[in-house]
């Protein structure tokens, strides 16, 4: 017998069991050890950690290794059998009564449910061994040939060859949605995309508009993004037309913004470039309809005046007073705003009541343009 051979089952005489390894017995009839026995210390006639042993009429010397084995693994003699089976074999169930249990997520959590596999089910090796209290087999990770992992005994499975039909590869899909104006680039552009694959989404604004940021399964402004694909996506790339977008637009990178300066008429139509912007007027600036008023309705007034669907970074405060000194601002509540959207479909026009002075004396109203930037 070499050294760190698996020696199988043995029979009722000549062995007994401790821990991984066999203790054999090496008995001689003629109260003498043969030449090649495995301890040099060997003494015919002595016993070693036993008595003898009589059967019938013949008294048997024993020799029990037990001392020389436990040294051998302290010294890291045996290497133990290897692993069964190694990730990316494939197996069958063999010899099982029913089927097979699978278990999951973990080696020695219960079976799941409805995943049992009978014989013949063709599975591959994905992870293992691992081992449980419940059994003395080791434990192995399988995906099977219906696309269901789990961990199972190798009691009940054997070596097999690759089926023809494998379950395929895990493929996800990347949906991508715009809000605003601009579009969206892919690298690499497919249909769909393997677990754990890295696709890179950059986001182009369109003129007038500027990037500001993601949302759907993915958050955050970084641009480009890098996303790994392990499960299917939507995303939404968000544009908005922001005041410094319309200043590139219109005076390139390095022209004026004018977002504080009231004497900002880049246009020279006598208003500030914010004004322009925050009103959606065109260029050249020909019809100033849209430039806030004042208009009869019913018995009172409402302040009139057209904004941009999406605020740009800006916040539109009506205000009133009855002496021009202390003013109030108007929420939109209580039906007293109105929106229509506009013709272009950039703008709306908004209507506010305007609350008259209780001791019937003047009204004030004015509108504020407040810009993130200011």
């Amino acid at each position: 017998v070499q050294r760190g051979q698996l020696l199988g089952w043995v029979g009722t005489s000549g062995a007994t069991a401790s821990g991984p390894h066999l203790h054999l017995e090496i008995r001689s009839m003629n109260r003498s050890f043969p030449r090649d026995d495995p301890g040099e210390d060997a003494i015919p006639g002595r016993s070693y950690g036993n008595s003898n042993a009589t059967i019938g009429s013949f008294t048997f010397l024993r020799y029990d290794p037990w001392y020389s084995l436990r040294a051998a693994e302290e010294r890291g003699d045996f290497a133990g059998p290897p692993p069964t089976f190694t990730e990316g074999h494939w197996v069958r169930v063999s010899g099982v009564g029913t089927a097979l249990n699978v278990r999951g997520p973990e080696p020695c959590d219960d079976p799941i449910a409805g995943a049992a596999k009978p014989n013949g089910t063709v599975g591959q090796v994905i992870g293992g061994p691992a081992r449980c209290d419940f059994t003395s087999f080791d434990m192995w990770q399988i995906r099977w040939s219906d696309c269901t992992e789990g961990w199972s005994s190798e009691r009940f499975l054997e070596a097999a060859p690759e089926p023809d039909d494998v379950c395929p590869e895990d493929r996800w899909t990347l949906q991508l949605n715009l809000d605003g104006e601009g579009t969206v680039q892919r690298d690499p552009m497919a249909d769909d995309y393997a677990s754990g694959e890295t696709v890179t989404l950059t986001a182009v604004a369109e003129d007038r508009f500027d990037f500001i940021g993601w949302s759907g399964d993915r958050d955050g402004a970084d641009n480009p993004l890098l996303v790994e694909m392990n499960a299917d996506l939507a995303i939404t790339a968000r544009f908005r037309r922001t005041f410094e977008a319309w200043s590139r637009s219109r005076f390139g990178e390095d022209g004026p913004v004018g977002a504080d300066d009231p004497e900002a008429d880049s246009l020279g139509i006598g208003l500030a470039n914010l004004a322009v912007f925050a009103f959606g007027l065109g260029d050249p600036v020909e019809d100033r309809s849209t430039l806030p008023r004042v208009e009869r309705s019913g018995e009172g007034m409402e302040l009139v005046f057209t904004r941009l669907k999406d605020s740009g970074g800006l916040a539109y405060v009506v205000e009133v007073s009855t002496d021009l000194m202390e003013w109030t601002a108007l929420a939109p509540a209580n039906g007293e705003w109105t929106v229509e959207s506009g013709a272009n479909g950039e703008t709306e026009t908004v209507r506010v009541r305007l609350p008259a002075d209780p001791d019937g004396g003047r009204s004030y109203a004015r509108l504020r343009l407040l810009h993130e930037s200011l």
